[in-house]
């Protein structure tokens, strides 16, 4: 319990409110906030989704009929499905119980942020603050940098992620389409073509259902994009996403 407030502090401490976002930015949110502040998640399209994509069924007219060794394959791994939800094990990895106001409370770094889409964005901002200031004109200068130039430029020397880590990202996250995705001190590593034709790697990282956020340091930019109808494809995010990436005169193959 020590190592957990210890934890909550230091993110308020180092990061919250430095970055002026208290109230908007919680890993483990404090009890005494009022749920009227808080988006709960909407989950069903997604776990059918999910659940379509784990049985290999296709919906839709267009979808073939299943021959009987077909159809008894399907319903095997349907069976094996649910009793895989029914491990206790499993039951973290439904999204709808990030909604039980237990789960919220607690210290989960990995799991349980809660934040504002500015907020995320900021947060964004402020790992290339540092890194803007010196080589371009930040569109955040009032930022405070929490890495240094020579620490995002480790971030980027980039670690391909194991056969196992690529399996888990297979199943159509918005940030992770691309096979062999890169990983740098827990930051996504994304490629992307800038105004000047020019390919840099950006930092990233998407949450379940389709939030995202992404920095790139040589254009001083940070996105993020927060949704609470989660999707296993979310087009409407994708939408956003090149949107911006017309504004700004961007392109990315991984990303979006």
């Amino acid at each position: 319990a020590g190592q957990v407030g210890e934890l909550a502090e230091l993110v308020q401490s180092r990061l919250v409110r430095p970055l002026g976002l208290e109230g908007e930015m919680y890993i483990g949110i404090p009890p005494d906030l009022p749920s009227c502040r808080l988006a709960s998640l909407c989950t069903a399209a997604f776990v059918e989704e999910m659940t379509e994509s784990a049985t290999g069924r296709v919906q839709g007219p267009s979808s073939p009929r299943l021959s009987e060794a077909g159809a008894e394959s399907e319903g095997k791994q349907a069976e094996d499905l649910e009793w895989e939800r029914k491990k206790g094990s499993q039951q973290i990895m439904n999204p709808s119980v990030f909604n039980m106001r237990s789960v919220r409370e607690a210290c989960v770094p990995a799991a349980n942020g809660h934040m504002s889409a500015r907020a995320l964005a900021r947060f964004y901002s402020s790992t290339i603050a540092s890194y803007s200031t010196s080589n371009v004109p930040s569109k955040s200068s009032s930022i405070a940098g929490i890495f240094n130039a020579e620490t995002i430029d480790a971030i980027r020397l980039s670690t391909p992620a194991s056969n196992l880590h690529q399996e888990e990202f297979k199943g159509g996250d918005l940030m992770s389409q691309a096979e062999g995705i890169k990983f740098g001190l827990g930051f996504q590593l994304h490629e992307f073509v800038v105004k000047s034709g020019q390919v840099v790697t950006g930092l990233a990282h998407g949450g379940v259902g389709g939030s995202l956020g992404f920095a790139i340091p040589e254009e001083g930019l940070a996105v993020a994009v927060t949704v609470n109808q989660m999707r296993l494809k979310n087009c409407q995010v994708k939408k956003i996403v090149r949107e911006i990436y017309k504004e700004f005169g961007l392109d990315s193959k991984s990303l979006c």
